[in-house]
């Protein structure tokens, strides 16, 4: 049984004419996948601070964040680069945000990003989405209805 890695996270939901920014996860659990703008909360970072940084790191963008969404857990397995097993716990707070300023930077960002795209709301699938932004995503669309 491998061990549980624990990550708290906060991520933003930038949407614009039925179409959402995500990045294109280059490593982790989610390689290969589309997954939401956002991350790890550093020691010291309020969410604010965290997902304002993320952001500007991520896809180039200072934010301003608005309402809160919702928060979400998965409990994942999944296999790394090296074949080995791994355990992923992952909470996230999501809320919308709005872009302030900045040019969207679709290269990647030499931590876990290959670059952010605007992706159409109907092209977003489990297949192709971390399950954590994809059961987010469900819900925003849920409650758009």
């Amino acid at each position: 049984m491998p061990n549980k890695n624990i990550r708290v996270g906060v991520y933003g939901l930038l949407i614009e004419k039925d179409r959402l920014l995500m990045i294109k996860k280059s490593r982790g659990p989610y390689k290969g996948r589309y997954d939401l703008p956002g991350g790890k909360i550093e020691d010291g970072e309020s969410l604010e601070v965290a997902l304002k940084r993320e952001f500007m790191e991520e896809v180039g963008l200072e934010i301003e964040i608005g309402d809160f969404i919702a928060s979400n857990e998965v409990d994942e397995y999944y296999k790394n680069d090296k074949g080995e097993s791994r355990n992923i716990y992952l909470i996230g707070s999501y809320y919308f945000v709005s872009k302030k300023n900045g040019d969207i930077k679709n290269t990647p960002d030499g931590q876990d990003s290959l670059g952010a795209v605007f992706v159409q709301l109907d092209n977003i699938k489990k297949e192709n989405t971390s399950s954590i932004a994809f059961n987010i995503i469900e819900i925003y669309a849920k409650a758009k209805d």
